[in-house]
């Protein structure tokens, strides 16, 4: 009797170890959740857009599709959440480009037609800063507004720390990647495992420029309490608004998200 409980009990332990391994090495397909766009897909945006290609210190090349409006005031340099890819959000550009803003969407390494794939935290935000500097060298840096979507909103919120963009618009943001783990996933080391950990505060304790952040009061992939979390970060003109009656990632089809929108870009 008490073999087979050693037994069992080894057996929980091995698997309990496996488990962990897998998080530790497999966490980005967890993650990340990337779809791929072969090479030659052709976007069918309904504005003018030209797809670009940006080559990292690796060689590996990201690819992203910059939507230009008619008469272009500024840039909105958007970073898209996890899963899909740019091609997921084709209904979405012409309600920007209509302001008088050209749209750059990134995929990160791995997403739609970027090579490579993600293998630290650091090296996502490298990538994404490379992005951003690549466009600044093209727009006037105070023309640029950088935006981010759901775990988007981590890298954005870096880049608004680190640069001096016009502001920083927030969409249902992430707040902890590794706080979020731990919530699901409370029987694991989550704290030894991840390599991860996407702390949004970190970067808007260090933003001066501008910050509004809108969420979703229906969202139930990114709880509003994650922007809510975000206030005693803020600085006193910043802005959180909460959009009634919208799940994750509907912003565009909210009336008020528009208003705030437009005077935003102004």
């Amino acid at each position: 009797m008490i073999k087979k409980i050693l037994k069992w009990i080894s057996g929980f332990i091995i698997l309990y170890l496996l488990i962990c391994v897998f998080l530790y090495f497999f966490q980005e397909y967890i993650l990340f959740n990337p779809r791929k766009l072969s090479s030659d897909y052709k976007f069918k945006f309904s504005v003018d857009f030209e797809e670009i290609t940006i080559e990292t210190k690796d060689r590996v090349k990201l690819h992203g599709v910059l939507c230009k409006a008619d008469s272009s005031t500024g840039l909105i340099f958007f970073l898209h959440g996890t899963g899909g890819n740019v091609g997921w959000y084709i209904e979405e550009i012409p309600v920007y480009t209509a302001l008088n803003y050209d749209m750059f969407l990134l995929d990160y390494r791995g997403f739609g037609k970027s090579e490579g794939k993600i293998t630290s935290e650091k090296q996502f935000y490298d990538d994404v800063s490379l992005a951003y500097e690549y466009f600044r060298s093209k727009y006037t840096e105070n023309k640029i507004v950088v935006m981010g979507f759901s775990l988007g909103g981590v890298p954005a919120a870096m880049l608004a720390s680190k640069y001096h963009p016009k502001c920083l618009i927030l969409q249902g943001t992430a707040y902890s990647m590794k706080e979020k783990a731990k919530k699901k996933l409370p029987y694991l080391p989550i704290t030894l495992i991840s390599r991860y950990d996407f702390e949004i505060k970190n970067f808007i304790i260090e933003t001066s420029v501008p910050i509004i952040a809108f969420h979703n009061d229906q969202d139930n992939a990114a709880d509003p309490k994650n922007t809510l979390r975000l206030k005693p970060y803020l600085k006193p003109n910043d802005k959180i608004i909460i959009l009634e009656g919208e799940e994750h990632g509907n912003f565009t089809r909210n009336n008020k998200y528009l208003t705030e929108l437009k005077e935003i870009l102004k």
